[in-house]
């Protein structure tokens, strides 16, 4: 082990300069690197929430209900179910038909970003009753980042 008197300087003044010197130095960031930093962590909204999950049918037991078989004694497709939840928001999203529908509550109009670990993400408007439909329904992992008037929120990373 080092003892102090080993290291390159040899008095508190001498780190003090050379603490100075590196907090002076305009070290400019490399374009290239500013660039990759951008693709890496793309830059949606910083100032988004997250919105918790806080249901998820596929861990839910499945209770079946009266009139849950029809007459030929199959029953029918499941479906899944999320809600995410915020302080003042919830979206609530349903997979059937090959499509995620979805609704924010309290109903509202908002700008919505699907987000992929693998695409370009992809814009949808919710309309004034805070209804959207996602086609296809993404494959992998995926979140949805809202803004509304008043909020931003980002849902955490979902696999279907």
């Amino acid at each position: 082990m080092n003892a102090v008197s080993d290291l390159w300087w040899e008095t508190d003044q001498q780190l003090l300069a050379a603490l100075r010197d590196a907090l002076d130095t305009d070290a400019e960031v490399p374009e290239t690197f500013r660039a990759v930093g951008r693709v890496v962590f793309p830059v949606l909204d910083l100032d988004a929430e997250l919105a918790a999950l806080t249901f998820d049918s596929a861990t839910q037991p499945l209770a079946l209900v009266r009139g849950d078989v029809d007459d030929s004694g199959d029953e029918p497709a499941a479906v899944r179910a999320l809600s995410f939840a915020h302080a003042q928001l919830t979206i609530h999203l349903q997979m059937a038909d090959g499509a995620v529908l979805g609704q924010l509550v309290p109903p509202q109009c908002a700008e919505l970003v699907l987000q992929t670990q693998t695409g370009k993400p992809a814009e949808i408007s919710t309309d004034e009753d805070g209804w959207f439909v996602l086609r296809p329904v993404p494959t992998g992992r995926f979140r949805l980042r809202c803004r509304t008037s008043e909020h931003a929120v980002v849902t955490a990373w979902i696999t279907l």
